[in-house]
């Protein structure tokens, strides 16, 4: 599973330009009432939105050798988000991967994930190209299990098998490519910050097939 475009909102195009492109040094690959970034294998795109500040969560992944040196080289360019007091990182053990968090300017909760399993090992030093796919991508819902029933009607997307679902949270996907459903209220983990509904469209493949997804503001 590949997440391949993925459409978000932003209250500030131009702010947005300077923190993917000058902060970040990603392509900008079309920018007119709209901005299309290239984060590695995947497109974002950002459009201009009156919504009071919309808010999202993904996940860029990287070279599972780097985590410790991206985490220096974002701490450079944006404000990390500690997972704890003194504990930058966050260790999930049961999916063999290990992350950080940071903002992004318009409060995105955006993560750094590497995973062991994956063939992303890199001996070049940590830069824009690193940052290779998006590997995650939230999606809030008043009703997790339906949303999710609804995805894997569509499309045949398991659950994540190192992931049991909850009732407020379930992982859908593989380690290439995942989508975090999440519900409606719930704090985006590691911040206070409760999640809400914006408007998305999320462009994925699953074993040759492409889908697409959506989500609509409720905010």
């Amino acid at each position: 599973m590949r997440l391949t475009e993925v459409h978000l909102q932003s209250n500030d195009l131009d702010a947005t330009l300077d923190f993917y492109r000058g902060q970040l040094g990603l392509a900008v690959v079309e920018s007119k009432d709209h901005m299309v970034i290239r984060a590695g294998e995947t497109l974002l795109r950002f459009e201009e939105t009156r919504d009071p500040d919309p808010v999202y969560h993904f996940a860029f992944e990287i070279p599972h050798n780097q985590v410790e040196e991206a985490f220096e080289w974002i701490g450079d360019r944006a404000e990390i988000i500690p997972v704890q007091p003194g504990a930058p990182f966050a260790e999930f053990t049961s999916w063999d991967a290990r992350s950080f968090y940071f903002y992004d300017n318009n409060g995105n909760i955006l993560e750094c994930i590497g995973r062991f399993e994956q063939p992303t090992r890199s001996d070049h030093a940590f830069n824009p190209d690193s940052l290779l796919y998006l590997s995650e991508m939230g999606m809030v819902t008043a009703d997790v299990a339906k949303l999710y029933a609804e995805i894997h009607k569509a499309s045949g997307i398991p659950l994540f098998h190192k992931q049991p679902p909850l009732e407020n949270f379930c992982a859908a996907g593989e380690e290439s490519g995942l989508l975090i459903v999440v519900q409606n209220g719930k704090n985006w983990y590691p911040t206070g910050v409760p999640a809400r509904s914006f408007k998305s469209r999320i462009c994925c493949t699953y074993e040759g097939k492409e889908y697409v997804f959506s989500t609509e503001s409720n905010a």
